[in-house]
C-alpha cells in the first residue's frame, strides 16, 4: 500500500488497482479450473495494475517508467506487452497520417466549394453591385455582406462538427464491450482536451471561411 501511494503520485500514472495474493490466487484458480497451489504452492505475489495517462503510453515513456520502477527494491518485476504496445503506437501513427491526408483533401474541397459558391452569389447580384458602384458605394461596403455570410457559414459548420463529435464521444463512452473498458474516456483531463478541440474547430471554421470568402469576393 505504501508503494502504491508513491506510484500514484508519478506523473505518468492515471490510477492503480491493487491485487492481493488471495485475489490473484482466486482468479488464477477460476482461469485454470483447479487449485494450482496443490502442485506449485502459493507462488503468486501481490501486484499493482497501473493505468497510464495517454500522453505517456508510447514505447519510450513506458521503458523509462519500467526502469524507474525496477530501481525500487520492493518491486519484484514489471510486466507489460511490449510488442502489443509497439504495434498499437505504429498503427496509431499510420492512421494519423492517413486521416491527416484525408482531412487535407476534404479541406481543399470545402474551400473550393465555398469560393465557387460565393462567386456564383456575386455573379447573381452583379447588376446590383454595378448599380452600387455607380452611386459611389465603396468596395469594402459591397464586400462586407458577402464576407459576413461566409463567416456565418463557418460558424454553423463548426457547430455542426461539434454536434457530430459530441455524438461520437457519447456513443464511444457508452459502448463498453468489456467490464471496465471504455472506448472514449471522459475524465477531467480528457474533457479539457475536448473543450480545446471545440475552440480550435470554431476558430478554424471562422478563419478558413473568412479567408476563402475574402479571396472570392476580391
Amino acid at each position: 500500500l505504501s508503494i502504491r501511494k508513491e506510484i500514484e503520485a508519478m506523473k505518468e500514472v492515471k490510477s492503480t488497482i491493487f491485487i492481493s495474493k488471495e485475489q490473484a490466487a482466486k482468479e488464477t484458480i477460476e482461469l485454470l479450473g483447479h487449485d494450482f497451489r496443490d502442485v506449485v504452492g502459493d507462488i503468486l505475489p501481490p501486484s499493482i495494475i497501473l493505468k497510464i495517462k495517454s500522453d505517456y503510453t508510447d514505447t519510450k515513456h513506458l521503458q523509462q517508467l519500467e526502469k524507474q520502477l525496477q530501481m525500487d527494491q520492493r518491486v519484484y518485476d514489471v510486466q507489460y506487452q511490449r510488442t502489443y504496445v509497439e504495434n498499437i503506437n505504429h498503427n496509431l501513427s499510420t492512421i494519423s497520417m492517413v486521416l491527416i491526408g484525408i482531412s487535407s483533401i476534404l479541406l481543399f474541397i470545402a474551400i473550393s466549394l465555398l469560393v465557387n459558391t460565393m462567386r456564383l452569389s456575386i455573379y447573381a447580384n452583379r447588376f446590383l453591385i454595378r448599380s452600387m458602384l455607380y452611386v459611389g458605394a465603396k468596395r469594402s461596403t459591397i464586400r462586407r455582406p458577402f464576407i459576413a455570410k461566409g463567416i456565418w457559414q463557418g460558424i454553423w459548420g463548426a457547430l455542426l462538427a461539434m454536434a457530430v463529435l459530441t455524438g461520437g464521444i457519447c456513443l464511444g463512452h457508452s459502448y463498453t464491450p468489456s467490464g471496465n473498458f471504455t472506448l472514449i474516456a471522459t475524465d477531467s483531463q480528457t474533457i479539457g482536451n475536448y473543450t480545446l478541440l471545440y475552440v480550435i474547430l470554431l476558430a478554424l471554421g471562422l478563419l478558413f471561411t473568412w479567408l476563402a470568402t475574402s479571396l472570392a469576393v476580391r
